[in-house]
């Protein structure tokens, strides 16, 4: 017997597992957990809280979602980006405003917690203004409001690295930071031949960092892609001597940093030569005080 699509789809999302989420209300909280990869039915679940008892019946708000039909569960959603996990416990950011955008991995997924695959309930927190805090707990150990450590898996995620993350974009925390961790060798930035940018480690690891040299009039005269280590040697190749503008970019679009570069002639690097010379010769005159001459007699 062959069923009709409709039927056989009914069939499938009966004996499927799903996802359940839970609007739970007590004296001190509201709060929605998720109850994963189970086969029970949301109005069979009984929660009780951390002192044991059992939370009454109208506290408690159950909504089935069905793998088949709805295979992303929204833990959290603000400022149009979202945090989903979907059927197979992968975790995902994404743009919620832009329907062609696709999802971020974070690489997290369940089972690498080694908490079982069914049955996991996931607690979603975001009282904290920075943070959003996800606890994973096997069902048959949980408690409202509790999270002890010996049976929980805390995850924490930065807000803002899912609400900008999602939209593909660095958060403006980070792109402040490294403008001020950025540094050049030499720092004046004053140049004959090769020179270090020195990028943080973090920003390095998190894209692609690319530095754009422009004439005074921004017609670009270099540009360095990819630039992969935390220190880089900048070849002058034949750029001119002269004043230029610097730009470093961090995956093609954001601006993190900008300022001036002195590409200098041969007359301008030993006049600077000479200039370091004199001040270093000033400051060991300062460090080292005038010795007396000891066969000169009294007056």
């Amino acid at each position: 017997m062959i069923l009709p699509a409709v039927c056989l789809l009914q069939v499938l999302v009966a004996n499927a597992q799903q996802t359940i989420s839970f609007d739970i209300t007590t004296a001190s909280d509201n709060k929605r957990i998720f109850l994963f990869n189970t086969l029970l039915p949301g109005d069979s679940v009984v929660f009780k809280n951390k002192q044991g008892k059992k939370l009454p019946a109208e506290s408690v708000i159950p909504s089935e979602f069905s793998h088949l039909l709805a295979p992303e569960i929204i833990l959290f959603e603000s400022d149009g980006s979202m945090l989903f996990i979907d059927s197979g416990g992968n975790f995902f950011i994404r743009d919620a405003e832009n329907f062609d955008a696709k999802p971020i991995s974070l690489k997290i997924n369940l089972d690498t917690l080694k908490l079982g695959k069914k049955n996991l309930v996931i607690e979603c927190s975001s009282r904290d203004l920075e943070n959003l805090e996800i606890f994973v707990v096997p069902f048959e150990k949980y408690a409202v409001s509790n999270a002890v450590p010996q049976v929980t898996t805390k995850l924490s995620f930065r807000l803002e690295d899912i609400i900008y993350g999602a939209k593909g974009v660095t958060p403006p925390r980070l792109l402040d930071l490294w403008k001020e961790q950025i540094t050049f060798d030499p720092a004046d930035r004053k140049v004959m031949y090769d020179y270090k940018l020195i990028l943080p480690k973090d920003m390095v690891k998190r894209g692609k960092v690319t530095l754009m040299i422009y004439d005074l009039s921004y017609q670009v005269v270099a540009i360095y892609p990819d630039l992969a280590k935390p220190v880089n040697v900048i070849k002058r190749d034949n750029i001119m001597s002269a004043t230029y503008v610097y730009k470093i970019f961090m995956n093609g679009k954001e601006e993190v940093k900008k300022g001036l570069i002195h590409y200098l002639s041969p007359e301008d690097e030993q006049k600077k030569l000479e200039e370091q010379k004199k001040q270093e010769e000033e400051e060991q005159q300062q460090q080292d005080p005038a010795q007396e001459d000891p066969f000169k007699q009294p007056e």
